[in-house]
């Protein structure tokens, strides 16, 4: 009910910037922050649930997708790699979204927006949202081949998959 109501206000256009958060602690805690945000609880769509996920959000201005910040012991990054899925559906929706990356040390694990509003004040999780990139450069980011990281076949693959469409 709690995202229902959320899923309204943005849907009747009551949203510059719609924060699209991993989890529903995650979305609460960034409305008592003072953000307009909603939380699909999950990163997997359905096809029907990517139908509700584009109706809702269609007022919005500008879509801001910010995941938790995790690393796996075998090195992947769930809530990443989901804000990336995620950006995507508004890719092959022809819509853009923007995807937030919450700061984490290197000996952190698990940084979410809970954990970081626990730390930070309203206006430095803003900050984060302002420095949003779009799907695609956030993924390219990703290889920084002049720091020596170069991209596995599975990584070109998932970009062109961004950008090639349906």
């Amino acid at each position: 009910q709690y995202q229902q109501r959320r899923a309204n206000d943005v849907a009747r256009g009551n949203a510059g910037r719609l924060l699209i958060t991993e989890g529903v602690t995650d979305c609460i805690a960034a409305t008592q922050a003072g953000l307009t945000c909603f939380s699909p609880v999950t990163t997997s769509f359905s096809n029907a649930d990517v139908q509700k996920l584009l109706a809702i959000t269609s007022a919005a201005e500008r879509v801001v997708i910010c995941n938790d910040n995790d690393v796996l012991p075998d090195g992947r990054s769930p809530g990443l790699e989901g804000a990336i899925k995620t950006a995507k559906v508004f890719s092959d929706a022809g819509r853009s979204a923007y995807v937030a990356v919450l700061p984490r040390e290197e000996k952190v694990t698990k940084v979410d927006i809970c954990s970081f509003l626990k730390d930070n004040k309203g206006p430095a999780l803003k900050q984060v949202l302002d420095k949003a990139k779009d799907a695609l450069s956030f993924a390219l980011d990703k290889f920084d081949v002049k720091g020596g990281n170069t991209p596995t076949q599975d990584d070109i693959d998932k970009i062109l998959s961004m950008i090639a469409p349906r």
